[in-house]
């Protein structure tokens, strides 16, 4: 059920047919209408496309990234095009931790959201220590990134 918002996402995905049976779509409370930028940076291509599709049919607008050096290269030079970063924790480049903390050197305001499966090392503290606004644990459903979004946009307004 593509952009039904009942599938569960994450930046790991379940297999065709997997529904949360009790989850309810996204509502249009939660999808915010102004054009905020993201850029959505994760390794994996298909996970890429799939989160850049989710959040258009959210109505942000979108860049993302298959590398994160790519994605600081674009983003050291783009900084003030970009309202919020999404990033996966676990990339072979360079971790969401580390590209975190060089972009909030560029840019100390903007608001990175991590994804990460189970990661034992890993706490909501310590990704605050870092700079992160918020640590989205995987899997996670539309309507729960879209609450993190929301809350991230209405914070930092």
């Amino acid at each position: 059920m593509p952009g039904s918002g009942r599938e569960r996402i994450g930046w790991y995905f379940p297999h065709a047919g997997e529904v949360a049976a009790k989850e309810s779509p996204v509502s249009v409370e939660q999808i915010i209408h102004e054009e905020k930028r993201i850029l959505l940076v994760d390794d994996e291509e298909m996970i890429v496309h799939t989160g850049s599709q989710l959040l258009k049919i959210m109505g942000y607008l979108v860049s993302s990234f298959t590398s994160s050096g790519d994605a600081y290269d674009w983003f050291s030079q783009n900084s003030s095009a970009i309202d919020l970063v999404i990033t996966d924790m676990t990339m072979p480049e360079m971790d969401g931790i580390e590209l975190a903390k060089r972009m909030l050197a560029v840019r100390p305001d903007i608001a990175i959201v991590l994804c990460t499966g189970y990661n034992e090392s890993l706490t909501n503290e310590k990704a605050i220590d870092a700079g992160i606004y918020n640590l989205l644990m995987k899997p996670f459903t539309s309507a729960e990134l879209a609450e993190v979004l929301k809350r991230a946009f209405s914070e930092k307004k």
